[in-house]
């Protein structure tokens, strides 16, 4: 701490505080989506095709564990797809985690909630959800968008996919 005093003009101390908390900042950022398309964009994909669902989250925090899950949206219904998985950490930089989420499947014939058809020329959302905790998943499906307290960090992006 520096205090400075100039007569009749200026009494004061300066207390120096780091702008960014120790550790990093902020919440985990989904910077990147790969297969079948970048997020937001409708991807016309073969009814029958195999594509699996990888994304790249960006943390400054290496220190917190990064979940993520697949969710389907169907209304406004979220249906989990497979099983939440924990990203792994990155040797050349920590801050990114990068995973493949549930695997390479013919996900147009998994979408439909009444079990394995393949409809052809319909549209679906496929949600991904990263969080610094584990995301809670209702047991019994549908379920609304996961809820976090508000001292959880998350994120969210979807894929806009045509299955033709």
């Amino acid at each position: 701490m520096r205090c400075f005093f100039a007569p009749f003009l200026l009494v004061g101390c300066v207390i120096p505080a780091p702008l960014v908390p120790a550790g990093g900042s902020g919440s985990p950022v989904i910077r990147q989506g790969n297969q079948p398309s970048n997020f937001g964009f409708y991807t016309q994909t073969p009814v029958n095709g195999l594509f699996s669902f990888e994304v790249t989250v960006f943390d400054q925090n290496i220190d917190d564990p990064i979940f993520a899950q697949l969710y389907s949206l169907n209304g406004s219904s979220f249906f989990p797809l497979g099983g939440q998985a924990q990203l792994p950490g990155n040797r050349d930089d920590p801050t990114v985690r990068r995973g493949d989420l549930a695997g390479q499947h013919a996900w147009c014939c998994l979408f439909t909630s009444g079990g394995p058809s393949c409809p052809q020329y319909t549209d679906h959302l496929v949600y991904v959800v990263v969080a610094t905790v584990p995301i809670p998943i209702d047991t019994d499906p549908p379920q609304s968008f996961p809820s976090f307290p508000s001292d959880v960090n998350y994120d969210f992006k979807y894929w806009a996919i045509t299955c033709q």
